[in-house]
């Protein structure tokens, strides 16, 4: 393969029926960047010839390797995604892990047979990780509270494991999960310049079904899923922050608290089979959460759409509805559309009107919106400078 494809740059054998081993003369391809073998039935183990190359991404997931992760898989410079996942790839987390290029952004292990703790310096190696997918081994200890400082991910998925102890108390520090997609080329772009990619797919457990998402998909989508796992104590607020999230996923374990509102956005939610008490809230998107099987396996929750009724103690007396209320009502609603309506017209002429009259100030309202964009593109430059030059200080220490 290294003599007859000796300036391929990028081999896809994705999708076939190819057996046997990885061959080592693939250490051969200088030019190769993007290597993708996933969806075979190769076995065996992964070779320990990748000193030299300058590979960026390697797919070789759904496949039968077996054995570690050779530690030098991890001595390319400039690697940037690796998917291992749906093997019987065996062992702890190798520290030669943590060699790997501070610009990786993604590291999908998922569905392997991977035991041990998770390392804390996952969370502190690499600052602009996107994705992190360690689902379906057979990790133990807590969830390290290091997690947090990966800012940008915004898939992370560390379900069905043996995890213990409480769910960290500072995912309210993982922007990733607040702001919207496009925040993250802007930032990640000038650091990982070409080098930048998403995988092609990613298969992802959302409302309990899993499915394949392309890479449009993937690149916007934001879950976080620490189900399946014996996680105890309270929900921790900071999970009420996460207002971009898609799914929030924290069905058995054992947390035992129903202090929160998480109705402002997340869609699919699961709660079930947790020690969650009290009443479900009717407020704004709970009342959208028609299926039981969200709050399912929970003995001390009760009301709507559970079959459990609540006691008159835990929700308020509804006093009925009386003509009066009704008429009250109406005329609330007429003042109400009349005064809108009013504050529009007013509103929109007293700023657009005195637009299109005014010529002069037409030029200073223009004039004002291109200095705030000027300003906020240079803050963002400024802050991915920076972060490029931390990352540089890093890798010379």
């Amino acid at each position: 393969m290294g003599q007859v494809m000796a300036k391929s740059e990028v081999l896809d054998l994705s999708g076939n029926l190819l057996n046997g081993s990885i061959p080592p003369s693939i250490n051969r391809l200088k030019d190769l960047t993007d290597l993708d073998l996933s969806n075979n039935s190769l076995s065996g183990e992964i070779h320990n010839h990748w000193t030299g190359m300058r590979i960026s991404t390697i797919d070789l997931s759904r496949n039968n390797l077996s054995g570690r992760i050779p530690n030098e898989l991890c001595s390319l410079p400039s690697l940037v995604s690796l998917r291992l996942s749906r093997n019987y790839l065996s062992g702890k987390l190798p520290l030669s892990l943590q060699n790997c290029s501070m610009i990786i952004s993604t590291l999908d292990l998922g569905y392997n047979k991977f035991s041990g703790t998770i390392p804390i310096w996952i969370g502190q190696r690499f600052p602009v990780m996107l994705q992190l997918r360690l689902r379906h081994n057979y990790l133990t200890g807590n969830i390290p509270q290091q997690l947090c400082q990966l800012t940008y991910v915004h898939i992370l998925d560390l379900a069905e494991n043996k995890l213990s102890g409480p769910i960290p108390t500072c995912l309210d520090r993982m922007i990733g999960f607040k702001v919207p997609g496009f925040y993250f080329k802007l930032v990640t772009l000038p650091l990982m310049g070409h080098h930048f990619s998403y995988p092609t797919y990613m298969d992802l457990v959302m409302k309990g079904r899993q499915d394949d998402y392309d890479k449009s998909q993937t690149e916007i989508v934001k879950v976080l899923d620490l189900s399946r796992n014996n996680l105890s104590g309270n929900i921790p607020a900071a999970a009420t922050n996460l207002s971009e999230l898609v799914t929030l996923s924290l069905s058995c374990n054992r947390s035992n608290s129903h202090k929160h509102d998480f109705s402002d956005f997340v869609e699919p939610l699961n709660l079930s089979n947790n020690n969650l008490s009290g009443p479900i809230p009717l407020a704004n998107q709970f009342q959208t959460f028609n299926d039981p099987s969200i709050f399912g396996g929970n003995p001390g929750l009760c009301g709507s759409p559970l079959p459990t009724k609540c006691s008159s103690n835990s929700v308020p007396k509804d006093r009925g509805t009386t003509e009066d209320d009704e008429d009250g009502s109406l005329s609330d609603n007429f003042w109400f559309y009349v005064s809108m309506g009013l504050g529009f017209i007013f509103g929109f002429w007293a700023v657009c009107g005195s637009l299109a009259i005014k010529r002069s100030w037409r030029r200073s309202y223009f004039e004002f919106l291109d200095k705030t964009k000027d300003r906020i593109l240079l803050v963002l430059a400024l802050n991915a400078a920076r972060l490029q030059r931390m990352m540089k200080k890093m890798e010379d220490n």
